[in-house]
């Protein structure tokens, strides 16, 4: 898909209901994805996803793609 200014963006990684584990501030979390932030935002060419950690009872929001999330796909 092409987007003003062309923008390409690669199929989204990761599907919302998933379950990874994300680095943040220095400490490893488990959670699901709730929400996936198509497009990211603007001048950045990757995507946001919002993780929900049931440990903490909390939405992690703006979490980029990145290759530090771990899929725990069939659980």
């Amino acid at each position: 898909m092409t987007f003003k200014n062309n923008y390409r963006f690669q199929p989204m990684k990761y599907f919302r209901g998933q379950k990874v584990k994300f680095n943040f501030n220095g400490e490893a979390l488990q959670g699901t994805i709730e929400i996936l932030d198509f497009g990211g935002a603007f001048k950045n060419a990757f995507y946001f996803y919002d993780v929900y950690v049931k440990e903490y009872d909390t939405l992690y929001k703006h979490i980029p793609k990145a290759n530090s999330f771990i899929s725990k796909r069939h659980q």
